[in-house]
């Protein structure tokens, strides 16, 4: 059994609901509670620990919930998402590229790099002549160097441009070799 909030959205107007749920669709800006109850497992989109927190206890199997609980976080990543001009990159271009600054630490922040320009595969991702690109850190940012930052303040407006000097080396290694 778990339990799950339905959007307000998808909620009726006049509260009626056809599934099995608890809860009033009046005034509540969360919408009602709705009871899911799966017969053979769960498909979670939630992180494992936060899976872990909705299922009842006992539902699961042992080894799952003793190693669920146990599973190490990795690092958080550092996202930058580009529309460049596309003319000059040679229809050849890989879609994906790996960057490693130091292949013998591989788990030091911001030393793997991954980009990929989707437009390589679709070129109707984008307007004519221009391609997009996504790079980010693996998986290697310490969430520590946030941790406390307003978003917007000077501060994080700063080191997020100290930050992101990784990405933007990244995109100019895998978009200048197609050039």
């Amino acid at each position: 059994v778990a339990l799950r909030r339905r959007s307000p959205a998808a909620t009726p107007r006049n509260g009626s609901s056809s599934s099995s749920s608890s809860g009033s669709s009046s005034g509540s800006s969360e919408g009602p509670l709705e009871v899911i109850r799966a017969r053979k497992g769960v498909v979670s989109n939630a992180s494992v620990w936060d899976t872990h927190k909705l299922l009842a206890p006992g539902v699961g199997p042992k080894e799952w919930r003793r190693e669920s609980v146990t599973t190490p976080q990795t690092a958080s990543f550092l996202h930058m998402h580009l529309g460049i001009d596309a003319s000059g990159l040679s229809p050849d271009l890989d879609c994906h590229h790996l960057v490693v600054n130091d292949w013998s630490n591989l788990e030091a922040p911001l030393n793997v790099c991954i980009a990929s320009i989707p437009t390589q595969f679709d070129p109707a991702l984008a307007p004519p002549g221009k391609a997009v690109v996504h790079a980010y850190t693996a998986g290697n940012e310490p969430y520590s160097v946030w941790e406390g930052l307003e978003r917007g303040s000077a501060e994080y407006e700063e080191l997020k441009q100290q930050r992101s000097q990784t990405l933007w080396k990244v995109r100019c290694c895998c978009c200048c070799a197609g050039l």
